[in-house]
Parts: C-alpha cells; sequence; structure tokens
C-alpha cells in the first residue's frame, strides 16, 4: 500500500467517526494542558520557596538541575585513588 493511500484510508476514518474524533483530540488538549500547568506550578513554588528562604536566612541560596562537576584540579587521579 503507497502512502497516499494509507492516507486516505485515515482521513475517512476519521470522517466517519467524527465524535471520537472530537473526543480524542479534546482529551489530547486537555493533557497537554494539564501538564503544562503542572510544570508551570512547580516551578513557581520552586521559585517562591527558594526566595522565602533565602529571606528567612539572609543570603542568597543557590540551586541547581544538575550535580556540580569537579574541576579538573580536584579531580583525583587514577592512580592516587586505588
Amino acid at each position: 500500500m503507497s502512502f497516499l493511500m494509507i492516507l486516505r484510508i485515515a482521513l475517512k476514518a476519521l470522517n466517519r467517526n467524527k465524535m471520537r474524533t472530537a473526543l480524542t483530540m479534546l482529551g489530547m488538549i486537555i493533557g497537554v494542558a494539564a501538564v503544562i500547568t503542572m510544570v508551570a506550578l512547580g516551578t513557581g513554588a520552586s521559585g517562591a520557596i527558594v526566595f522565602l528562604l533565602a529571606a528567612l536566612a539572609g543570603m542568597a541560596l543557590n540551586r541547581t538541575l544538575t550535580p556540580r562537576r569537579a574541576a579538573p584540579e580536584e579531580r583525583i587521579p587514577p592512580a592516587a585513588a586505588s
């Protein structure tokens, strides 16, 4: 089967099941919106907590998403590690 034939069959199936197609699209839209909202709320809450803790402690808090890698001079040579 060619790509155009497969596309034609798929479009016919979508056209015959309009309600199912609409509900599926609605579910996907709601799902994506929910994920975006949760990520935004988590990021905002994390920033607010860091801001409040910094204000309470009287100093700036640094947060990183990735672990800090040691500078070349801080790394242990393989011979000294064993």
